[in-house]
């Protein structure tokens, strides 16, 4: 049955009409300054993400505080319990090995990733040496990096080669108010 022109939505239309959007997105939408579905159209990401050149573990020194993206298989996933959980993941590839790390979503990420997974990370690659290592050798790090699980026979670039780098806030939406997510630079 055809909807009559009242309940057509349009650009003026708040976002909360749309159907299977929860209040919690509305809101969160809302903290992000998109009210309406014309506001939702035209936010653009800031930038891209190049996910397209990839680069080997042990070339990851010459690259210390930028943005990179590595492919490898975990090797070793540990939740570290404390204050708050964190899950750390060691990354290897056949040039040496890495270290990823999420304090956000660990039940999430725990139940996601396992050793022996093959994936694209994409973040900002830091040297934290006092982080106690999974490994001796292991001193670089990723925090909150982006990841895509990739089949074992899978060499070239990401099927999403390019991500959108939006301001984020803690409910993974853009914010005007909030400074880029980490690891989203795009976690």
């Amino acid at each position: 049955m055809p909807r009559s022109i009242d309940t057509r939505l349009d650009f003026l239309s708040p976002v909360r009409l749309i159907p299977g959007l929860g209040v919690k997105r509305a809101e969160a939408l809302h903290e992000s300054g998109i009210d309406t579905i014309g506001d939702l159209l035209y936010h653009f990401p800031l930038r891209y993400i190049d996910r397209s050149k990839i680069t080997p573990i042990a070339d990851l020194h010459n690259h210390l505080d930028s943005l990179c993206t590595i492919v490898g298989t975990i090797t070793r996933t540990r939740v570290e319990r404390g204050r708050k959980a964190r899950l750390r993941a060691q990354i290897t590839d056949d040039t040496g090995s890495m270290e990823a790390l999420w304090f956000h979503g660990v039940p999430f990420f725990r139940k996601t990733l396992h050793a022996g997974m093959r994936v694209a990370c994409t973040g900002m690659v830091k040297y934290f040496s006092a982080c106690l290592p999974i490994t001796p050798d292991t001193s670089l790090q990723m925090v909150h990096p982006k990841f895509d699980r990739r089949k074992p026979i899978q060499t070239g670039p990401s099927l999403r080669a390019a991500l959108p780098g939006h301001r984020g806030n803690d409910r993974g939406l853009p914010s005007a108010k909030d400074p880029f997510q980490s690891g989203a630079l795009g976690t």
